[in-house]
């Protein structure tokens, strides 16, 4: 993945924006596969997604404040994330391309039928399904 180097040439990795950009998916994944491996419903597991989100865009802020400083101040909170996303585009002068793909896996995984993601879910367990 490339990197960016900002006007101070501090090395500003991409990598974790990306997973973050992708984590809406990642979350539903592990929520399927809990939901088969434990039979409790689908949609308890819920708050996995969102902490894995909140997580990853946290984690992000803090590695964007050591590399950079207080560039970071002015982005606001991560817990928005898809404008957290925007503003750190707008902030390093990038695309906004890892936010305009949050908002596309966020749609995915809100308009993935359950049953989609749970027999993917049991497909990657390597199980039957009924």
């Amino acid at each position: 993945m490339k990197d960016f180097v900002n006007k101070t040439n501090t090395l500003i990795r991409k990598d974790l924006s990306f997973i973050l950009a992708v984590s809406p998916l990642i979350g539903i994944f592990i929520q399927g596969i809990l939901s088969q491996l434990t039979g409790v419903e689908f949609n308890r597991y819920l708050a996995i997604t969102l902490l894995l989100n909140w997580g990853l865009a946290f984690q992000n802020m803090a590695r964007l404040q050591a590399s950079v400083g207080d560039v970071t101040r002015s982005m606001g909170s991560p817990l928005l994330i898809p404008i957290f996303l925007f503003k750190e585009a707008k902030i390093f002068d990038r695309p906004p391309v890892m936010a305009l793909v949050w908002l596309a896996c966020c749609f995915l995984a809100i308009t993935t039928p359950q049953s989609k993601v749970l027999a993917i879910a049991w497909w990657t367990l390597n199980l039957k399904i009924l």
